[in-house]
């Protein structure tokens, strides 16, 4: 069993987050473990992107090859609720030297592989932990805006629904309860975490952070003891499956655009927010912001010099998975 020591205050600092990379990494770590749990249009997505593309490193580094998991680097724990993609990505390139040449290095004394993957890993890391880690950022990259940010809307307003039930658990029954409901391997007792593992192992942390996935069929728990690169705890959890995203019937109604649109606003947000979300120009993002506005499915409120859209409640809809 491991055990995590959190206490009064490192309660009080955990908190829920979403990770662009970290779902793509979740999305690699099924491809290459759990192909028949991921469903056929998310294998050919995430198989083309790695091939068009050319994405060896990342293929091979991810779990494809002689380590059988991916470097803790590559997919770090969230800083805040949610960043975008881009600064996720920074963190992964500007990971210290120290820390790239320690996880790779223990990766490859344990692989006894000597094929292309391995050849291909030491031939990188022969360019400088830098040089490393960039390329992997990079490559990583390219997967992301392939295979996930295209559907991103559709995920992350599933994943703010799970995030938002999770939060309504805590005020109607308590922390301890909602962790219940995360999977039979979490419970809360006496001030900190166990998570059922064969391995034993107890550490205290200053908080922890859960992650909702909508790749991962079962709870996954990133626990590292690292003095030199002490991390915080992570529990990635299934996201619940009665999540509300926007369903292809909507997206039938009123066009994938607005049907994106009304996921993004759940929360106010602006025109401009809007546009740099979805990669549309502002122009685009205020037209059909005007048709939704006329139907009735978004109302818009003035804060300060800037106008909010909401989506009204009754344009919730049914669940649809991608």
């Amino acid at each position: 069993m491991i055990r995590i020591d959190l206490g009064p205050d490192g309660l009080a600092r955990t908190r829920f987050a979403i990770s662009p990379v970290r779902a793509a990494n979740e999305l690699l770590f099924m491809l290459w473990h759990h192909p028949h749990l991921l469903g056929r249009q998310w294998q050919r997505r995430a198989g083309e992107a790695l091939r068009v593309h050319r994405l060896e490193l990342l293929a091979a580094v991810s779990g494809r090859g002689p380590y059988c998991y991916s470097p803790d680097f590559v997919s770090p724990v969230p800083e805040a609720y949610e960043r975008t993609p881009e600064a996720e990505l920074h963190r992964v390139a500007v990971t210290s030297m120290e820390r790239v040449g320690r996880e790779m290095g223990n990766a490859l004394d344990r692989s006894g592989d000597v094929g292309t993957s391995r050849t291909l890993v030491r031939n990188a890391l022969d360019r400088g932990e830098r040089h490393f880690a960039e390329l992997l950022a990079g490559q990583l990259e390219q997967f992301w805006t392939a295979a996930l940010a295209p559907h991103w809307p559709h995920i992350r307003a599933r994943l703010e629904d799970d995030v938002a039930h999770r939060a309504d658990a805590i005020a109607r029954d308590g922390f301890a309860q909602m962790i219940e409901g995360l999977g039979p391997t979490v419970r809360w007792r006496e001030g900190g975490l166990d998570i059922d593992r064969l391995h034993r192992r107890r550490i205290s942390a200053e908080a922890a952070v859960f992650t909702p996935t909508v790749f991962l069929h079962h709870t996954m728990y990133d626990v590292h003891k690292d003095d030199l690169a002490p991390q915080t705890p992570l529990i990635s959890y299934p996201a619940i499956s009665t999540a509300s995203v926007p369903p292809r019937p909507l997206d039938e109604l009123v066009g994938a655009t607005r049907a994106w649109l009304l996921a993004e606003l759940a929360t106010p947000r602006s025109t401009t927010e809007l546009a740099e979300r979805l990669h549309l120009t502002p122009g685009t993002v205020s037209y059909h912001l005007q048709v939704l506005h006329r139907a009735g499915l978004v109302h818009r409120t003035r804060r300060s010099r800037h106008v909010l859209y909401q989506r009204v409640h009754r344009a919730r809809g049914a669940t649809v998975q991608e």
